[in-house]
């Protein structure tokens, strides 16, 4: 079993209303990989192909992820609550960590050719140019505030807060009408934040519930999370 299959496996556990019918084999296959790279032009990571022949996930899932840092945990003013099935003020003296919604943006498709249309059929005003970059979108959290893309060239994956979004075209010229791949990119390092140093920890984050310290990008014992 691969590392992209145990998780999403234990996502299908804790989770399995996110799944109607039972878990299938991707039908993708490395020729297909291969014409996807050709399209993109750009080699996939290993662990992102990985994944991609994995398992077929629905197109779009809501999972929810729980940061314990201090860049979102002790800035973000609510938390999810699951009891009540919305969000709460955060209650600073007792939670110890704090859970947003991860809206998990994916590409169902049974070949290279429908992989790359649904891809490119992302309603998203940033999407294309992002791509361009070399980035994929993989979704937003807490309640769409925070863009979650994967960086094909570094293997990371990044995210942006939506108001960063206008202060980078702002400052560096509409890079999201696409043709300013490489300003994009300088504008993400000043703007972004690395999320998940790759993409199995991407995985890791969304599927197992796991506490996770965005900051030093690691995951956190339950026990532990009084030093936080």
């Amino acid at each position: 079993m691969t590392i992209a299959e145990e998780y999403l496996k234990k996502l299908q556990e804790r989770e399995p209303q996110l799944f109607p019918e039972p878990l299938r084999k991707s039908a993708l296959t490395d020729g297909d990989i291969i014409e996807i790279e050709r399209a993109l032009g750009r080699r996939l990571p290993e662990q992102y192909k990985e994944f991609l022949q994995s398992y077929q996930l629905p197109e779009t899932m809501t999972v929810y992820i729980s940061f314990c840092g201090d860049s979102y945990a002790n800035s973000f003013s609510d938390t999810f609550s699951r009891e009540k099935n919305e969000y709460v003020p955060v209650d600073w003296d007792n939670d110890l960590s704090t859970l947003v919604d991860m809206e998990w943006q994916n590409f169902n498709a049974s070949n290279a050719a429908e992989w790359l249309k649904q891809l490119e059929d992302v309603d998203l005003a940033v999407a294309s140019a992002c791509l361009e970059a070399g980035y994929i979108y993989l979704g937003m959290f807490y309640e769409e505030s925070y863009y979650v893309l994967y960086d094909l060239v570094k293997g990371e994956v990044v995210d942006i807060h939506h108001e960063a979004v206008y202060d980078l075209s702002y400052e560096l010229g509409d890079v999201w009408e696409g043709g300013m791949p490489e300003t994009l990119r300088e504008g993400m390092v000043t703007y972004g934040h690395t999320l998940c140093r790759n993409f199995n920890d991407y995985l890791r984050l969304v599927c197992t519930g796991e506490h996770y310290d965005e900051d030093d990008m690691v995951f956190v014992k339950e026990e532990d999370l009084e030093d936080y």
